[in-house]
C-alpha cells in the first residue's frame, strides 16, 4: 500500500517563506506584497471572471517564478470550510491573473495565493472575496455535510482515503493518509500532480492558519509537522490517479 504520511506547520499570518519540495506557510508577519482581486457583483453559481494583481509597496509585480508548474495556485475556502477550491489563474503580459470561476454559493470566502515573485522568497498571501445572490454552482469541491472528527474515511469516485488519526494535541503530529480503491485493495499507481504525489491545504476555522504542503518524492512520502495552537482545522487532501484528480476533506480537532 503506498501510503501518505503528511506533517504540516500552521501558523499564522499574510506571507512567508516556500520550502521548495514542502509547500507554503503563513508565519504572522507583515509582507509588503499585498493581492487585490478585481471583481465587479460577484453572486453565486454565476461564472465570474475575476482579476488578480500583485504590488510590493505599491508596485505592480509583473514576473513570477513556478511553484510546482505554475506561477500562482490560488486556494478559494469558504468561510464555513465546506467549499473548496484549488485554481491556476492564467498569468497576462502586464503581470497580472486572469481566471473565471463560479461559486458554489454565497457568502465570505477565504482566499489564499502561493506565489513567488522574482527576485524574492516564495510567499502565501490572504485575501478575501464577498460573493452575493442565493444560487449554487457545481464547479468546486463541495462538502454536503462537515464529517465529523471521527469520520477518517472519506471517497472521491473510485478511490478511498482514510486518515489513522486519534487525538490531536499542540505540537508535532503526523497524518498518515492510506489510499485504496473502493474494495481496500492498495493503490500504488498514484501519479505526479502539479509535480508532486499529493498535496494538501489545510485551513483554521478563523482562517488565519493556512498551509500547503507536498510529499517528499519518495513510496513513503512524510512530511514534518507541527500545529502551533488549538482549534479546529479543515484538511484537504488531493491526488491523482488516471489523469483524475481527487479530492478528500477532514475535520481535525486540536486541543
Amino acid at each position: 500500500m503506498r501510503a501518505l504520511v503528511l506533517c504540516l506547520v500552521l501558523l499564522v499570518g499574510c506571507a512567508a517563506p516556500h520550502h521548495a519540495g514542502h509547500g507554503s506557510k503563513s508565519d504572522g508577519h507583515a509582507s509588503s506584497v499585498q493581492m487585490t482581486i478585481d471583481a465587479v457583483d460577484v453572486q453565486a453559481g454565476v461564472k465570474t471572471g475575476l482579476g488578480i494583481a500583485f504590488d510590493d509597496d505599491g508596485k505592480r509585480i509583473t514576473a513570477f517564478g513556478l511553484l510546482h508548474e505554475r506561477p500562482l495556485h490560488l486556494i478559494v475556502v469558504h468561510s464555513d470550510l465546506r467549499v473548496f477550491d484549488h485554481v491556476h489563474p492564467t498569468l497576462q503580459p502586464d503581470g497580472t491573473f486572469q481566471i473565471e470561476m463560479a461559486f458554489a454559493r454565497p457568502g465570505t470566502y477565504f482566499v489564499y495565493a502561493d506565489i513567488k515573485p522574482e527576485g524574492m522568497e516564495a510567499m502565501t498571501v490572504h485575501g478575501s472575496l464577498v460573493v452575493g445572490g442565493n444560487g449554487s454552482a457545481p464547479g468546486a469541491w463541495v462538502v454536503d455535510r462537515l464529517p465529523r472528527v471521527d469520520e477518517r474515511t472519506q471517497t472521491d469516485r473510485d478511490l478511498v482515503a482514510a486518515l489513522s488519526l486519534g487525538t490531536v494535541p499542540v505540537g508535532d503530529v503526523v497524518l498518515p493518509f492510506a489510499i485504496t480503491d473502493r474494495t481496500g485493495a492498495p493503490v500504488d499507481d498514484l501519479e505526479q500532480y502539479l509535480g508532486a504525489l499529493g498535496h494538501v491545504v489545510i485551513v483554521s476555522a478563523d482562517g488565519k492558519r493556512y498551509v500547503h504542503v507536498h510529499p517528499e518524492k519518495s513510496d513513503t512520502p512524510k512530511f514534518a509537522a507541527s500545529f502551533d495552537a488549538p482549534g479546529t482545522y479543515h484538511a484537504w487532501l488531493q491526488v491523482q490517479r488516471g489523469g483524475v484528480v481527487h479530492t478528500f476533506g477532514y475535520v481535525i480537532e486540536v486541543t
